[in-house]
């Protein structure tokens, strides 16, 4: 499936974009805390679409996922 969130595309597009349910499918507490980490990084706006969702997913795996009381808001 060919992904139109390229490079003419804002960051923030794309981050929403592979956060949501095409790409990470993040919750929205998961969004805002994978957010904060994700804007320490320096090349954040060279990453394409897939980058974001392999480096959201990635982050899921360690610090996502699991129950935690505000993801149910």
């Amino acid at each position: 499936m060919p992904y139109p969130h390229e490079s003419n595309q804002s960051e923030k597009a794309r981050f929403d974009d592979a956060c949501g349910r095409d790409g990470a499918n993040l919750s929205p507490s998961e969004k805002d805390r994978f957010s904060d980490y994700f804007h320490t990084l320096s090349n954040r706006q060279r990453m394409s679409f897939r980058e974001i969702v392999d480096l959201a997913n990635q982050w899921k795996r360690d610090h996502g996922d699991g129950f935690r009381r505000s993801d149910r808001y």
